[in-house]
């Protein structure tokens, strides 16, 4: 009896060890009794449980240094991160974020954060990218999902990239630039004046080749005097400075002047030109000058990249409360890596052909902000070597009195 009491003292011992901490206790009871079976099975579990102990220390390193370099990579990142859980809270977040979320003046800001979007449609996500002021800061931002290889959602990674000094930067270029088209239009227009002068009085009196010359000195004044408008567009269409003087007219008319010039533009390039105006007499409100502009950019890049033998064609129809204009050409189309692109500044279509065709870029660019300061749209459709169509939409002119019983 004496020694069944001293093998339960001892368990009793080793157990009270274990609770302890101390996983490295054994019982050492070896009797083939009831209590020494019972022993060494608690020895093997005991054993069993210090070896598991042991791998999940290691494994709790091994996690530890793994989260300390992530620690210490986010840190290190010059953009702020903001890592939310899944009620929009924020659970990590970098030294950079920290001072860009500092200069916020109001709850406002910061809640334009939280409120990034993203969404996702079975294994697809859609990061979402919006630029955010934040005090004095223009903050880029991209927010994207964080999802498991099970495809659970734990909740959302924000990118902050502070891009106050680029905008900076590229608000002084567009001053500059504009600055010094203005100042080189003056002298050019009074260059063409002279030029003008020159033709009227040369006309019966200087040689052919002479006056060959002459003509194409005007042509290359033209071609700057353009280039200098076409930047000075630019500049103020960023400056939110482009002067809309708004008024109904017959779109016609317009149409017209666009025939008159153009005709003759395609002609000397070997490219057949047609107006089909669909429906006649169409009235729209806009400013007839910058509404000129969009069909010379889109015409000019219809016939350059276009070639001799080739055609253009404009459709002109009603298509609800507005007109809508279609540019279609038989040239050689835009390349599908162009298509998210075409739009921005100083982008041109690549073609082998047509590498050396001149132009800034800016065609489309301009053509786009005209028609959605006008509340159009505009668009295109294409197919490689067989042309492209663009399209754009002006408000029709809608009479207050339509509106009335029996008009």
């Amino acid at each position: 009896m004496c020694r069944v009491l001293t093998l339960i003292l001892r368990l009793v011992h080793t157990t009270a060890s274990i609770a302890a901490g101390d996983l490295t206790q054994r019982t050492g009871i070896e009797s083939i009794d009831e209590i020494g079976h019972l022993a060494k099975s608690f020895d093997i579990m005991t054993a069993k449980l210090e070896q598991r102990t042991s791998e999940l220390e290691d494994l709790l390193r091994l996690m530890e240094n793994e989260a300390s370099k992530i620690r210490a990579i986010l840190t290190s990142i010059a953009d702020g991160v903001l890592v939310h859980d899944l009620t929009g809270v924020i659970i990590e977040k970098n030294p950079a974020a920290e001072r860009i979320l500092a200069d916020a003046t109001d709850e406002a800001e910061l809640k334009q954060i939280t409120e990034l979007d993203t969404s996702t449609h079975g294994t697809e996500t859609h990061d979402q990218l919006k630029r955010l002021t934040i005090g004095k800061r223009t903050i880029d931002t991209i927010a994207s999902l964080v999802i498991t290889t099970n495809n659970k959602i734990l909740g959302s990674v924000v990118v902050l990239r502070d891009i106050t000094k680029e905008v900076e930067n590229e608000r002084l270029k567009d001053e500059f630039i504009g600055n010094i088209s203005h100042e080189l239009r003056t002298p050019i227009i009074v260059i063409k004046g002279y030029i003008q002068i020159l033709q009227m009085f040369s006309m019966g009196q200087w040689p052919e080749n002479q006056v060959d010359l002459l003509q194409k000195i005007a042509m290359s004044t033209d071609d700057l005097h353009n280039l200098i408008t076409t930047v000075i567009d630019m500049t103020e269409i960023e400056a939110g400075e482009l002067g809309i003087d708004k008024y109904d007219f017959t779109l016609d008319d317009l149409l017209c002047d666009v025939e008159g010039k153009w005709e003759s533009i395609m002609e000397e390039r070997e490219i057949t030109f047609t107006l089909h105006i669909v429906d006649e007499n169409m009235m729209v409100e806009g400013d007839e000058v910058q509404l000129q502009k969009i069909f010379d950019y889109l015409l000019d890049n219809a016939s350059k990249y276009n070639r001799p033998g080739g055609r253009v064609d404009v459709y002109a129809f009603k298509e609800g409360d507005f007109a809508q204009i279609d540019i279609k050409d038989s040239g050689v189309g835009i390349v599908e890596r162009e298509e998210q692109s075409i739009f921005e500044r100083f982008v041109r279509a690549l073609h082998e052909d047509f590498y050396e065709t001149r132009g800034l870029g800016l065609g489309l660019y301009l053509a786009r902000a005209i028609t959605n300061v006008h509340g159009g749209k505009i668009w295109y459709e294409s197919e490689i070597d067989k042309g492209s169509t663009f399209s754009f939409t002006i408000p029709c002119f809608i009479s207050p009195d339509s509106d009335l019983p029996g008009f």
